[in-house]
């Protein structure tokens, strides 16, 4: 069973940036400024109402979503990101019938802190990155590209947002769910990623998974499914989902 829902809370900053991180910080705000969220963005939306001002204060607050996957014993929060609130995560989790204590592992699509603020909210559950475990005061190296947690339930490599960028692949009855930071919301925007540290390797990351999943839960916005290419789309010079 998938799970998926999103929460969001501003967070202030009095930290100094470098002139290349206020650069991209601003090519981060334009793309939030120009995209346009659909109904059920609500949070996406609010972010998009505030103005510039605002958003430089803020610096996040895009609906960073949260995710739950159950796969027998095994309990996944995924991207246990920045919340206004700690009790938009518990009581998710409560209506799932789950307590903090019942998660087993935190699942970390990269190391940027919107997205893994609250893993301390999880103190008996094992952290899993792209190539580790992290369990009480052990750090741990697991197989990397392929692990599982179970049969249903893995790990990919998928550099580009960030180095240490993965997803976590999970098999489902409605098709196979990737969760990922390959694109931040549901309309696959923006294409070129401000805050990207490689757009190349970005491009075979998002090639990588449109291969495999039915449906996409990325970094800040809703699940979707993909348009699957067509004969003519994904012959040489096709176009797909660029």
């Amino acid at each position: 069973m998938l799970w998926t829902g999103s929460a969001t809370g501003g967070q202030g900053s009095a930290i100094d940036r470098t002139p290349d991180r206020v650069d991209r910080l601003s090519q981060w705000l334009d793309a939030v400024e120009q995209h346009e969220p659909g109904a059920a963005d609500d949070a996406l939306l609010r972010v998009a109402s505030w103005d510039r001002m605002t958003l430089w204060r803020v610096w996040v607050d895009a609906g960073t979503i949260v995710s739950l996957v159950r796969d027998e014993d095994l309990v996944v929060v995924v991207d246990p990101g920045i919340l206004s609130e700690p009790a938009l995560l518990t009581d998710a989790l409560a209506g799932h019938g789950l307590t903090v204590g019942d998660v087993t592992h935190v699942f970390v699509t990269h190391h940027h802190l919107d997205h893994t603020r609250n893993v301390g909210m999880f103190p008996t559950a094992r952290v899993v990155d792209v190539d580790s475990v992290y369990d009480g005061s052990l750090w741990l190296d697991h197989e990397g590209d392929g692990h599982h947690l179970t049969a249903d339930v893995s790990v990919i490599e998928t550099p580009g947002h960030a180095q240490e960028c993965a997803a976590l692949v999970v098999r489902t009855d409605d098709g196979t769910v990737v969760l990922t930071h390959a694109w931040w919301f549901a309309d696959m925007t923006p294409v070129q990623d401000p805050l990207a540290w490689d757009q190349d390797a970005l491009e075979r990351s998002r090639e990588r998974i449109l291969g495999i999943a039915d449906i996409v839960v990325p970094g800040h916005g809703p699940a979707f499914r993909p348009a699957r290419p067509t004969t003519e789309s994904s012959g040489p010079g096709g176009g797909g989902n660029g």
